[in-house]
Parts: C-alpha cells; sequence; structure tokens
C-alpha cells in the first residue's frame, strides 16, 4: 500500500462534498457512497456528535478499508480536515492510517480459491492542509508503516498452523531476521540447555519430538541504554497430560505470541533506528503428550537453580519464561520486559482487548502506559499482592507451578515469574486476551492474530531512543 500526501484527489474520495439532495449520515459508523455531479465517487462518514478521539479515527481507518473493498475501490483519497478530531493533525493522520493499514491485513496462504482471497488497496492519497505540519505528518506515516509491517509479521507467524510453525521454524525465523538486520543470533540448541540446566524449558518440551531452543538476538544501537525483550514461545499448546479441553485446544497455535512479537520488533529496529541495545529472548517449545513428557509432581531444576513443583503441565508458559527472565537477569541489561499468552485468568479478568500489566517498577509501568495507550493498544495494571505467593508454596520444592486456590491467577502467574528476577527492573505483560481472536472485534483488528504487543514496544523503543539521543546531546553541550 503506498501511502503519500497529495495535491489533487484520486479513486474514493472520502470527505467529498455531499450533493444537496443527500442528507450527511451522523450516526458514528454509518456510511453513505455516491456519485457528485462531476461523477466522482465519494463516502462519507457518520462521525457522531463528539469530536473523535485516536481510537475512534482508529476504527474509522479500519471501515475505510472495508467500504473501499466492498466497493472495490483499489484507490482511496482522505481529506484529512473532513474529520472532527480531537487529535492535531499529524495525529489525526497517524491513527486514521494505523486503522487502514491494519484493517487491510489478509492472511490467504492456505486459500485456493482465487474469489477468497479479498481486494487489497493499492494507493492512498491524503489531502492535508495544515502545511504547518506536513514535515511531522509524513514522518508519523512513514513510521506507522514500518509499525504495521511489523504487525503484520506478527500476525502472519501466529496465524501459521503448528505443524509449519515448529520451535525449528522460529528458529530459522530468528535466523532469516538476524541475517537480514546484521544481528548477533547465539542458538542453545538441546544439548546447550542440558548443559546450561535449563529445567523449565526440558521439561516442558519432553513430551515432544520438536526439539526446544533458547534464542538470543541482539540489536546494538549507539546508546549505553540496553534493554531485555522475553518472548514467549509455545509454538502449540495441548497442555501436556493435564490436558486441554478440545474447544481449549483449538487457538493453541497461538501460544507463542510473545514470540512472534520479539521477532517483529526486530525485524524492523534497523529501519527505526533505534538508539539503544536490545536483547530479545525466545525460548522455543512445543507442549505435547508422550511417554516421556513431564509429569505431574515432577521437580524441576531451573536456570537459576531453584527447584519447582509441577502441579499442573498446562501451566508451562512460566515455566520456560522462568529460565529465560534468569537468563535475561544474567545480562546486565536494564531493564526486562516479558510478553506472555500466559494465563486464561487474564482473558477473564480483562477480556479480549486489554493485556494486564504487572511490575513494581513505577517508571516502567509509565512508560509503558504511555506508548501503549499511544498505539491504542490497552494494558491495565494488576498488583504483584506480594501475600498471594504464599499459595504457591510447595512441600518438597522451592515453589510449585500453580497456586493451592483457584483465584487470581493471572497475578499468581506474574508472581511466579518474579520469583526469578533478582535485581532488574521488570514488567509482565499477559497478552492473552488480545493476542488473538476467534472473530472480528473492530474495523482493524481481523479474526485470527492480531499482532497485539509489536507496536506497543516499538513505541516504547522509539520513546527510550528519543530520551536517550536528548540525554546524549545535552552531556555534549
Amino acid at each position: 500500500m503506498k501511502i503519500e500526501i497529495v495535491n489533487r484527489p484520486f479513486g474514493l474520495q472520502v470527505g467529498l462534498a455531499l450533493p444537496k439532495s443527500l442528507n450527511a449520515p451522523t450516526k458514528l459508523g454509518s456510511q453513505v457512497f455516491f456519485l457528485d455531479d462531476r461523477g466522482n465517487a465519494g463516502l462519507a462518514l457518520g462521525q457522531g456528535d463528539q469530536s473523535l478521539n485516536s481510537d475512534q479515527l482508529r476504527t474509522i481507518g479500519g471501515q475505510i478499508c472495508q467500504a473501499a473493498r466492498m466497493g472495490n475501490y483499489k484507490d482511496i483519497t482522505i481529506f484529512i480536515e473532513y474529520f472532527k478530531s480531537q487529535e492535531d493533525v499529524s495525529k489525526t493522520v497517524q491513527a486514521i492510517i494505523e486503522g487502514l493499514i491494519l484493517g487491510d491485513y489478509q492472511f490467504p496462504d492456505y486459500k485456493t480459491k482465487k474469489d477468497d482471497k479479498p481486494l487489497s488497496i493499492d494507493n492512498v492519497g491524503l489531502i492535508v492542509n495544515n502545511d504547518s505540519k506536513i514535515e511531522e505528518t509524513r514522518r508519523r506515516i512513514e513510521e506507522v508503516k514500518i509499525y504495521c509491517q511489523a504487525a503484520f509479521l506478527a500476525r502472519d507467524l501466529v496465524n501459521m498452523p503448528a505443524s509449519d510453525m515448529s520451535p525449528r521454524d522460529v528458529k530459522n525465523k530468528a535466523q532469516e531476521i538476524s541475517q537480514k538486520g546484521k544481528f548477533e543470533l547465539e542458538i542453545f540448541d538441546k544439548s546447550a540447555l542440558v548443559s546450561m540446566k535449563t529445567g523449565g524449558i526440558l521439561g516442558v518440551s519432553s513430551g515432544s519430538k520438536n526439539e526446544p531452543y533458547l534464542l538470543h538476538m541482539v540489536y546494538r544501537g549507539g546508546n549505553k541504554k540496553r534493554i531485555a525483550i522475553v518472548g514467549k514461545g509455545v509454538t502449540f499448546d495441548s497442555g501436556g497430560l493435564s490436558l486441554k479441553p478440545a474447544e481449549a485446544m483449538i487457538d493453541m497455535k497461538s501460544d507463542m505470541a510473545g514470540a512472534a512479537d520479539v521477532l517483529s520488533v526486530f525485524s524492523v529496529l534497523n529501519d527505526l533506528k533505534i538508539d539503544c541495545e536490545v536483547h530479545g529472548i525466545i525460548p522455543c517449545v512445543e507442549n505435547m503428550i508422550s511417554a516421556d513428557a513431564v509429569k505431574v509432581g515432577d521437580i524441576l531444576k531451573m536456570y537459576d537453580g531453584q527447584t519447582v513443583e509441577v502441579l499442573n503441565t498446562d501451566a508451562e508458559g512460566r515455566l520456560i519464561l522462568a529460565d529465560a527472565l534468569a537468563y535475561a537477569e544474567t545480562l546486565d541489561v536494564d531493564q526486562i520486559v516479558d510478553l506472555a499468552t500466559l494465563t486464561g485468568a487474564c482473558l477473564v479478568a480483562l477480556g479480549e482487548r486489554v493485556a494486564g500489566l504487572m511490575t513494581d517498577d513505577l517508571e516502567l509501568r509509565n512508560d509503558l502506559e504511555r506508548a501503549f495507550a499511544d498505539q491504542g493498544e490497552a494494558i491495565w495494571p494488576l498488583p504483584l499482592f506480594a501475600a498471594y505467593a504464599e499459595m504457591m508454596k510447595s512441600e518438597i520444592a522451592d515453589m510449585a507451578n500453580v497456586q493451592s486456590g483457584k483465584f487470581a491467577g493471572a497475578i499468581m502467574g506474574g508472581l511466579f515469574l518474579q520469583r526469578f528476577i533478582k535485581k532488574t527492573p521488570w514488567a509482565h505483560l499477559d497478552i492473552a486476551g488480545p493476542s488473538f481472536n476467534r472473530k472480528s472485534l473492530d474495523s482493524f483488528l481481523p479474526a485470527g492474530a492480531t499482532g497485539f504487543g509489536v507496536r506497543g514496544l516499538l513505541q516504547w523503543l522509539t520513546n527510550v531512543s528519543s530520551e536517550s539521543r536528548v540525554a546524549k546531546q545535552r552531556q555534549n553541550d
């Protein structure tokens, strides 16, 4: 999709003046197609009674994409000043373009009939009358395109069936991205993981014929700030011997959404010229059933030496993340953020559009909330209430992998992970809710993988990078 600021409209024109014979739609989300006296195709959109915020503009962007497809228009012009926006011109453009691009996503790889593949938009022209914001608007357009490109990669990776996205396939993708970006990549295979004594990764993967990996990618920006992002990579989760019901297993190819986010972030770091050092860490396994599978009651010795009694093999994500987080701590980074489809409890608590954020570091929490809000990705803080950790006591190991009661499951997952963080500021994002939808939840959120977390992470890294450049400039002055 080509997007640029233009002087002359073309194709379907969003915001073209309505003929006097037609009434403008008023209800938010309503649409009217029309031809003006010169034969130009126009689209009028209902905008409600109030000025529009970024979330509403993003939805409208997706609706424009849907309308263009319905009318078989591959080319669109959008008059930006047509919209009653709360935001300035550049942020208005950002939100509309985000919705438009994200709404244009298609994953038709396994469809054999041409008619099943929807029309894709080729050209988008923006009419922007505020000359003082032109350069800022152009910058935002390019940034949005990069962010959405990364989100599309995450969607593609998660939407792939598990038979085509095994731990080895994830490893291969990491190699491809690292070679293209000239990143460092360290691959720990099963023999290396045995030497490292990563009991969580080895235990969870023991029931699968597909061997596990721990992947460590490094992007070295120019600044001294060092960040680690850790993504859970369970390429399929049967639940192990604590077997999931058939209905709950349908979406379990999506249990590697955290890993997909990390890979997708790395795919565009060079394009964004991020000015800090970023470490991407992915523990990658398949949680399956066999005679060799980890059993309920087994004790696993983790990478940092702590022992865990496995009381439920379906609480596996925290086991592989524990090893990955303990490994991340050895890198002496300044901050660690992990993303994981960790608990169904977080989906119950916050629904399908909101991720849970758990951290004791107020500065990191504020920075993540600001970045994710700017991208329209909702995160909500949950408390790491220390008293609840008592419910994960084990009589024969340092801890159990699940709580004794049935409540506060999302928080219990966060508290378990916190046991493997000793010194580094850390945040846990439980993305179980918003990472995958069985049906479309918005005009820019199709059924299937959403790529949730990619744009928020990139905005956070962009903000960190900008702050680092400002600090460096002050030192030079």
